[in-house]
């Protein structure tokens, strides 16, 4: 029997509304007589009007009812166990598929994040709410959709249960989440480091399913999507559910000393007799925290996919056009050509030049970490605050805006009023000048750069001399901020750290040298490294496989999420340097903090619980930074102070700077 769609009961109900609602009009037209007007007249076509309100409501659950009854059977998305399944795509409201089951199970787990607990594998704005709340707790910012940042933290709890699966596709760009059209589950464990290329088969189920045929309350697609009957030919073919093949034909071997690979390889969708055959529709990659589209089809390419040191896994996955998936995983290891086997390029006879710094690194240092943009009303609540440390950014961009042309105006007003309120300084320079357009280019202007700052706010420096100070100057730099997650002081958003690694490398030995040569008590600060962008203990091999260990004086981290467990964060820190040959390493956290006002008391409270395990460590920041969003600050944009500001110079009167 053929099925009732949501357009015909739709029809049908607009029908029995105009029928009901509007008859005297009806007939009033019919006969050329005047519809009834009086008050009388009214009330009951008001009682016929909640009459069928509730009539309305009645059918709507019938309409559910039906529109359940096409989504039954094999159809029907089973349920998803939460420990087997990795999440690659970006999901916004309006999107469907195992992918987003998992996450609301994952979600629902915590009723404070999501309380209305609805597993029903549509992205509603209930699980728009409920991933906005996990990303404030999690320090993210609060968009509602999940990008790569939500992903990566997300995945990260799957990860720990060892045991991992694919779940449908990647989707091409953050910010653009089109209604999904497809979902796939693959039911086949990977190893999560592959060792040797192993085949992923993907089991297909079909568009657009919902598996919620037991949901008294769901969340309802837009009252856009249509349901469409059947056509003559799909009735006589079965459905296609036989999965794409993907087959790789670059020789590629389980080590190698190149850091950036290319894969070509085939693609085709068998054609089974008596089934439908959809095509193969794209091939997919992902490797890490970055994925994209192959070009071609039956001939694909993948190009430049950049290696981290250590194991490597690559996924590739074929997809047709009925939802079915074929996953392909590869698995490389990377070992770089350390420094001495390149023994004349320029990155090694930089990194050849580096040096510890003699000077004893001070312990407990604490303070706050802040952003330019000052003022004396902002120096002033440093003061009231208490505050003995500062770690601060000098933008090298606004500093030199054109090549050997230096504006010290605002840093030397900022050093002023730190050295006048017995404040230190921790520099963090940031940002290359937008005049630079080669690494060679940069390489040399920011030796001639890190050699100024360091001649003019060092302790009897040229600004020293000038102000007439015997004392006071900047002894602890930073090189560059987040070199893991470009951005935020080092490369341009979208770039990929890996790709530049060697450059960053190139430059912290290039500052190292030419700091510690102007002044011999520098402290060389390694940019602290974010818990996002390409992880950071990979980013911290890569950096030791260049014998860049002499290069820094402190490792930096910024432990945003990892509250209550600083302790054992520096362990972890200190077991990387340690395996890589750079015991007793000094440990700072350089940025920590939260943008969510609802948590950051407890967070203040835990973090002075904590300050004594760790050498360093700064709360991220003073000021909010915007207006509207970036609200990490302990004071409004307007300086109107927050509770937290209070119980920050509380615990602070009370610990000792």
């Amino acid at each position: 029997m053929k099925k009732i769609t949501l357009s015909t009961i739709f029809i049908l109900l607009l029908n029995i509304l105009t029928l009901f609602l509007f008859p005297q009009l009806i007939f009033a037209q019919q006969k050329n007589v005047v519809a009834p007007t009086s008050i009388a007249d009214i009330e009951a076509l008001l009682k016929i009007v909640q009459t069928l309100t509730a009539q309305v409501e009645a059918l709507k659950e019938k309409i559910e009812v039906v529109r359940q009854s096409q989504f039954t059977g094999s159809e029907v998305l089973g349920t998803v166990d939460i420990n087997v399944a990795i999440l690659m795509r970006q999901l916004g409201i309006g999107m469907s598929g195992n992918d987003v089951r998992v996450i609301q199970e994952i979600l629902a787990k915590d009723p404070t994040l999501y309380p209305e607990g609805l597993i029903t594998g549509y992205f509603g704005s209930a699980t728009f709410r409920a991933v906005q709340r996990f990303q404030r707790k999690n320090d993210l910012d609060p968009v509602g959709t999940v990008g790569p940042k939500t992903l990566a933290k997300l995945n990260g709890i799957i990860v720990m249960k060892q045991n991992v699966a694919l779940i449908t596709q990647p989707v091409a760009s953050e910010g653009t989440y089109p209604p999904a059209s497809s979902s796939t589950q693959i039911t086949t464990s990977v190893d999560p480091i592959p060792m040797n290329p192993t085949v992923v088969v993907g089991v297909a189920s079909t568009t657009n399913t919902l598996n919620e045929t037991t949901q008294s309350s769901v969340e309802l697609p837009s009252d856009t999507t249509t349901l469409s009957t059947p056509t003559s030919e799909q009735q006589t073919l079965l459905p296609d559910v036989t999965s794409p093949v993907i087959t790789v034909t670059t020789a590629l071997s389980s080590a190698t000393s190149s850091q950036i690979i290319s894969i070509q390889g085939s693609a085709h969708d068998p054609q089974i007799a008596g089934q439908s055959s959809s095509g193969v529709t794209s091939i997919t990659w992902l490797h890490g925290s970055s994925s994209g589209v192959a070009v071609g089809m039956s001939n694909w390419t993948i190009e430049n996919i950049t290696l981290v040191i250590g194991s490597n896994t690559i996924i590739l996955a074929v997809h047709d056009g009925a939802g079915n998936t074929t996953s392909q995983s590869i698995g490389i290891i990377y070992t770089p050509p350390t420094v001495s086997a390149v023994p004349d390029s320029p990155i090694a006879q930089y990194v050849r030049q580096c040096a510890l710094t003699k000077t004893p690194i001070q312990k407990n240092v604490f303070g706050l970490s802040i952003v330019p943009s000052y003022s004396q009303q902002y120096f002033d609540l440093l003061s009231d605050l208490g505050v003995k440390w500062v770690r601060a950014e000098f933008y090298w961009s606004e500093i030199e805006r054109s090549d050997g042309t230096y504006d010290w105006t605002a840093y030397d007003i900022f050093v002023k009023e730190m050295n006048r309120r017995g404040i230190s300084i921790l520099g963090v320079i940031n940002y290359i000048p937008k005049y630079i357009t080669t690494w060679d280019i940069a390489r040399t202007q920011f030796a001639k750069f890190s050699g100024a700052v360091a001649e003019r706010y060092k302790q009897g420096g040229t600004f020293a001399q000038a102000e007439g100070w015997q004392s006071y100057g900047i002894q602890y730099w930073e090189i560059f901020n987040e070199p893991n997650l470009p951005g935020y002081g080092w490369l341009s958003q979208g770039q990929d750290p890996r790709q530049f690694l060697i450059e960053y490398v190139g430059l912290l030995a290039i500052g190292n040298s030419n700091i510690r040569a102007i002044d011999s008590s520098a402290v060389v600060v390694l940019g602290g490294l974010s818990p996002e962008g390409m992880p950071y203990k990979d980013f911290l091999t890569s950096l030791y496989g260049y014998g860049a260990q002499k290069c820094f004086d402190v490792l930096a981290f910024h432990p945003y999420g990892r509250g209550g467990r600083f302790a054992s964060v520096a362990s972890e820190l200190q077991g990387i340097a340690s395996t890589n040959n750079d015991v007793g390493k000094e440990i700072w956290f350089n940025e920590y903090g939260t943008s969510d006002d609802s948590i950051r008391d407890s967070l203040i409270q835990k973090m002075f619980e904590e300050r004594n395990t760790i050498g360093g460590l700064f709360w991220f920041s003073l000021r909010n930074l915007k207006s509207i969003g970036w609200n990490f600050g302990l004071v409004q944009y307007n300086f109107t102070k927050k509770p937290s500001y209070t119980l920050f110079k509380d615990l602070l009167l009370t610990s000792g700077p």
